[in-house]
C-alpha cells in the first residue's frame, strides 16, 4: 500500500493542478522552481506565491489547487479542502492554506483522511488573507526579481553564471550597483538574470533598501 508521503509526492509531480472556475483575477508568471509558467487563480495566490513560496529556500516544489480531506485540531469531523501542497528541501510534505480569519495558530498539524480512514498527520501553514497588505510590498519586490530570472528562463548562460558565481564568492556581500558596474563587458540582462536565479535559489539573501528592489538592494552570500 502506498504511503501518505508517496501519494502526496505523486500529486506534486503534476505540473498543474485542475483549478476550479473563478471570478478572481488569473495571473500567469514564470517560476524558477517549476522551470516554466504557472497560473495563479487570485490576487491573494499571486501575493502568497511571490512572497512566501517562490523565494523560500526551505520549499523545493509546490502545487496549487490540491483537494484533500483534512481535520483541523479544533474540529470533530474532517472536510474536503483545497490546499497548496509543498515539498520541503528535506523531502517532507507540507500544506499551505489561504484563509480569511484564523482560529488556531499560524502553523498546525492536521489529520489527513483517505477513504474515511486516518492516513497520518501533515503540517499546515495558514495565511490569513485579512492581513494580505503586509505581504504586498514583499511580493512586489520579489516579482521584480522573478522578472529578471524570467528573461533568461532555462538558458544556461555559462559565461555569465561563472562570472556571477566568482563575483559572489569573492565579494561575499555588496549591492546590485556594484554588480552592474563590475560586469559592463557582459550582457547586463543575463548578468541580472543569473543574479536573480541565485537569489531565488537561496544562494544569496537580499535586503531591499527602502523596500524597493533596485541598484541599492544589498545582498549577502548565505553561509557567512
Amino acid at each position: 500500500m502506498s504511503s501518505l508521503k508517496s501519494k502526496l509526492r505523486g500529486k506534486l509531480l503534476k505540473s498543474h493542478g485542475e483549478r476550479k472556475n473563478s471570478k478572481n483575477h488569473i495571473w500567469l508568471s514564470y517560476s524558477l522552481k517549476k522551470s516554466g509558467d504557472i497560473t495563479l487563480a487570485s490576487n491573494n495566490e499571486c501575493i502568497y506565491w511571490a512572497s512566501e513560496l517562490e523565494p523560500n529556500p526551505y520549499i523545493k516544489d509546490f502545487l496549487f489547487g490540491v483537494e484533500v480531506v483534512i481535520q483541523y485540531p479544533w474540529e470533530e469531523t474532517a472536510r474536503k479542502r483545497e490546499v497548496i501542497l509543498t515539498e520541503t528541501h528535506t523531502g517532507t510534505a507540507e500544506f499551505h492554506q489561504l484563509i480569511s480569519g484564523m482560529k488556531g495558530e499560524q502553523r498546525e498539524m492536521v489529520t489527513v483522511f483517505e477513504g474515511g480512514i486516518s492516513a497520518g498527520e501533515v503540517p499546515i501553514n495558514f495565511f490569513d488573507t485579512k492581513n494580505v497588505a503586509s505581504a504586498v510590498r514583499r511580493s512586489g519586490n520579489w516579482l521584480k526579481v522573478i522578472s529578471f530570472a524570467a528573461q533568461i528562463r532555462d538558458e544556461l548562460c555559462l559565461v555569465e553564471t561563472n562570472w556571477v558565481n566568482l563575483f559572489l564568492r569573492t565579494n561575499r556581500a555588496g549591492d546590485v550597483q556594484q554588480l552592474i558596474m563590475s560586469s559592463m563587458v557582459y550582457d547586463q540582462m543575463k548578468i541580472l538574470g543569473v543574479f536573480a536565479r541565485a537569489a531565488l535559489m537561496g544562494d544569496i539573501e537580499l535586503e531591499f533598501v527602502s523596500n524597493v528592489f533596485g541598484r541599492n538592494t544589498r545582498w549577502t552570500l548565505r553561509g557567512d
